[in-house]
């Protein structure tokens, strides 16, 4: 726990039901500050949430104290209040908090929403190679029931060879599992040996190079992964994005 504390004191608290919460401003006018013998709160006691710490172990804790923008401590307890002098009792009532992101674009909803298991890295590679690479390594981690997925982010011009992988370079990275990769929000997309025979049994035209035309048949092939994605899937896909 001391780990993730100094991990996130330079990071601002994002909060489900709060509104626009920094580093020491106004966290909630609804909030009710304990009365004691002090000028003003100096900080902040969250109870009765979901707090997602994001470290190793993915702990979630019920309450956390933060003291002029910083995170002192962390409980997982069954106390419904706790009086601490000077501090601004916020009951969260089962909501969730994590933690903030300074200056960075991470898409957190999008990454448990699409299809498959992304691969976000996918979009700063700069060769063929090494995207397969990427594939390949994404793939060793997942069951062979789950499919690799690079939605949207990436496109030929960013390789130096000027291209896609291959249907063969696909299945020689990804002979088991179904890969399947889509430019943009309506493709066109590209699959391996696997994920021809899945889609062309569900009714998509894929030609024999692994190719899906852009537009209906790309959005066709997409909406059956997503109906395959599960809640758990779903949660794991974000905890990727985190590490």
């Amino acid at each position: 726990m001391n780990a993730f504390i100094r991990y996130f004191r330079s990071l601002c608290l994002v909060l489900g039901i709060l509104s626009g919460v920094a580093c020491g401003s106004e966290i909630n006018p609804k909030a009710q500050s304990v009365k004691h013998d002090c000028p003003k709160p100096i900080g902040y006691q969250f109870i009765n949430g979901q707090i997602l710490s994001m470290n190793a172990e993915n702990s979630v804790y019920s309450r956390m104290v933060v003291e002029n923008g910083r995170i002192v401590s962390l409980a997982n307890d069954q106390l419904e209040t706790v009086s601490l002098p000077c501090h601004t009792l916020v009951d969260l009532k089962g909501k969730t908090v994590i933690p903030g992101l300074i200056d960075s674009h991470v898409h957190y909803v999008r990454a448990g929403s699409v299809a498959g298991f992304d691969l976000r890295d996918a979009e700063n590679t700069v060769s063929v190679n090494a995207l397969l690479n990427l594939i390949q390594r994404q793939a060793a981690t997942l069951p062979m029931d789950k499919p690799v997925t690079v939605i949207g982010g990436i496109t030929a011009q960013q390789f130096a060879e000027s291209r896609y992988p291959t249907l063969e370079e696909l299945d020689a990275v990804v002979p088991h599992h179904l890969f399947y990769a889509q430019q943009g929000f309506a493709g066109p997309a590209f699959t391996n040996s696997k994920g021809r025979q899945y889609f062309t049994d569900k009714g998509v035209s894929v030609n024999e190079q692994g190719q899906i035309a852009a537009g209906k048949q790309t959005i066709t092939a997409y909406n059956i992964l997503k109906a395959n994605q599960t809640q758990q899937d779903r949660v794991e896909g974000l905890q990727r994005l985190q590490r």
